[in-house]
């Protein structure tokens, strides 16, 4: 997909970005005339055995997320070539950004600040049985440029990635994020969200890695 392509209700305006499982776009509603964020998901992934159902049990999931810090999902489709959800556009940037802009750490404050709020939104998430698989920066985004109001974004991503690529052998997540239950192939439970919340929070305070992140496989 490309800007300017139609998408259901929704006109993509520009690419924010590409991952592992997606590329995000800044669109237009078109009945409502409002900006949100779509993440068109790989089509390698949208092939895999039945993507489409488990695509839209977690989408409905997501949608019953209602948490100052955890970014609204609006909407979904999985029926066509292109899986998409729909979620609030969030104009701030993302954590990553901030880092790599300051160059350096974000004042002792502000790093608790958002560390904190982040661990209220997984706090809630984990209450009902939800665990991110992949917390870091690049999944943190800011409400405005002021940077003050944190979102956590992309539940439910990354257990359809993983579920998608379990027979490769290869371990989903960021490596200098990812706990070590996840490099041995391990089911992701709470404590691994806590753990990438961990390392973040020592780089927003330190402006480095707590070690050297390495690349790793299971089989």
């Amino acid at each position: 997909m490309e800007p300017k392509s139609q998408l259901g209700n929704y006109t993509l305006e520009a690419r924010l970005g590409s991952g592992a499982t997606a590329d995000v776009f800044m669109a237009t509603q078109v009945s409502v005339e409002r900006s949100v964020a779509i993440k068109v998901m790989h089509s390698h992934l949208a092939h895999s055995h039945d993507f489409a159902a488990r695509f839209q049990r977690e989408a409905r999931a997501m949608g019953q997320l209602q948490h100052p810090h955890i970014a609204r999902v609006i909407d979904f489709d999985a029926t066509g070539e292109h899986p998409y959800m729909v979620i609030e556009y969030l104009p701030g940037g993302s954590l990553r950004e901030h880092l790599d802009e300051q160059d350096g750490p974000l004042s002792p404050a502000d790093a608790v600040s958002v560390a904190s709020q982040l661990a209220d939104a997984l706090q809630y998430a984990h209450a009902i049985g939800m665990v991110h698989r992949d917390i870091k920066p690049a999944n943190v985004m800011f409400v405005d440029d002021a940077r003050h109001h944190a979102v956590l974004t992309d539940f439910g991503i990354a257990r359809l990635a993983d579920e998608a690529m379990t027979a490769t052998g290869a371990v989903l997540g960021t490596p200098a994020y990812i706990a070590p239950e996840q490099v041995r192939g391990e089911r992701a439970e709470a404590a691994a969200d806590q753990y990438g919340l961990g390392v973040m929070l020592y780089e927003m305070v330190t402006g480095h890695y707590p070690f050297r992140p390495i690349l790793c496989t299971h089989s």
